[in-house]
C-alpha cells in the first residue's frame, strides 16, 4: 500500500517563535506522532476491531490538528491530502472486510448508522435477532431506532426479543431492557 510514505508531515515556524509558537508546535508534533502511530496500527492490525479502533483514533487526532493548523496561522500540514486518501483506504479495507468476513455484523449496522442508511442498519440488526443473538448491543440499537422512527410495534418486539436472548446474567443490559419495556407499555397506556 505504501502507507509509510504517506505520512503526516509537520509545518513551517515563523523564525520569530516565542514559547507560545513553542508549545503550540509540540503539541501539534504530539498530534502528528499520535496520527501516525494509530495510522500504523490500524493498517497491521489483523483484528478489525483494533483497525477500527485505531483509525478512529487518528481520524479525531487529525480533525484536532486541522483546528489547530486553522487557528495557528504559523503551522502548515504536509502530505494532508495523501494521509486523508489512506484512511479513506482504510475506511475501505475495513468495510469489505466486515462485508466478506461477515465477523461483525454489529460494526456493519453501526457504520450504515453513520452513513445515515438506516434502513441498512434496521435490516442488518433485525437479521442478527432473527437468529437470536445474545448481544444486547444489537437489540438496544434496533429498538433506539424503531423510536426514532415512531415505530413503537417495532421498537416493542426489539424489546421483547432482547429479553428473550439477551442472558439475564448480563444484568445491566437485562435490566435496560426491563425498563424500557415498562416506560414504551407507559407510553401506550
Amino acid at each position: 500500500m505504501g502507507f509509510l510514505s504517506k505520512f503526516l508531515g509537520l509545518f513551517h515556524v515563523d523564525h520569530n517563535s516565542n514559547d507560545d509558537i513553542r508549545v503550540i508546535k509540540e503539541s501539534a508534533e504530539r498530534y502528528v506522532a499520535v496520527i501516525n502511530e494509530s495510522l500504523t496500527i490500524a493498517n497491521n492490525a489483523k483484528n478489525i476491531t483494533t483497525k477500527k479502533s485505531r483509525l478512529g483514533s487518528a481520524k479525531n487526532k487529525l480533525h484536532e490538528l486541522k483546528k489547530l493548523s486553522t487557528q495557528y496561522g504559523f503551522l502548515e500540514l504536509s502530505n494532508l491530502n495523501d494521509v486523508q486518501l489512506s484512511i479513506q483506504d482504510l475506511e475501505h479495507e475495513i468495510s469489505l472486510e466486515i462485508s466478506e468476513h461477515g465477523s461483525d455484523k454489529n460494526i456493519l449496522g453501526e457504520k450504515y448508522e453513520q452513513e445515515g442508511s438506516i434502513d441498512k442498519a434496521i435490516s442488518v440488526y433485525a437479521s442478527l435477532v432473527s437468529d437470536k443473538t445474545d448481544t444486547p448491543f444489537t437489540y438496544r440499537r434496533l429498538a433506539i431506532l424503531y423510536k426514532k422512527q415512531k415505530n413503537h410495534e417495532k421498537e416493542l418486539m426489539a424489546i421483547k426479543a432482547a429479553l428473550q436472548n439477551v442472558p439475564k446474567s448480563n444484568k445491566k443490559h437485562y435490566e435496560w431492557f426491563q425498563d424500557s419495556l415498562a416506560k414504551l407499555e407507559k407510553r401506550q397506556c
